[in-house]
């Protein structure tokens, strides 16, 4: 049990943020926030294979719209 446990603790949790500090130093928090907002469009697209759930219309209408913010925030620059 105490290796798992040790699993748990110091990959997903340690690892995980020591990580996203680096990211955030690289890029920035405007650009390493980003990924964030992709999560409403993540969500269903990975329940579909592994919960055998189905798309809507609201979600297929949502998604270009959730990629597009992450794009222009992404390549736009700034004005």
């Amino acid at each position: 049990m105490a290796p798992g446990l040790a699993f748990i603790v110091v990959f997903p949790s340690v690892l995980a943020f020591w990580l996203w500090g680096l990211g955030v130093a690289r890029l920035g928090s405007e650009r390493a926030g980003q990924p964030g907002h992709l999560m409403p469009v993540l969500g269903p697209v990975l329940a579909m294979p592994i919960l055998g759930e189905r798309i809507v219309a609201a979600q297929a209408v949502g998604a270009p719209i959730g990629f597009a913010g992450v794009a222009e925030v992404a390549f736009g620059g700034r004005r």
